[in-house]
């Protein structure tokens, strides 16, 4: 089942205001800006990247 969400709350979510307007507006200033951030990442979470593509190296399909 690929839209299963049994935590969703379809009525809370939709009557939630989300700022749509500004958080557009805020995404248009980044482009143009140019914004380029990149997040550090630990060398811990590399360990945990590199054992999930060991695990799923062999196999023929992954989820």
């Amino acid at each position: 089942m690929d839209n299963f969400l049994p935590a969703f709350e379809r009525v809370q979510q939709t009557s939630m205001d989300k700022h749509v307007d500004v958080q557009f507006e805020n995404i248009r200033k980044d482009i143009q800006t140019k914004r380029n951030d990149h997040e550090v990442v630990a060398d811990s979470n590399r360990q945990v990247h590199q054992n999930y593509l060991n695990n799923v190296a062999n196999q023929s399909e992954t989820i």
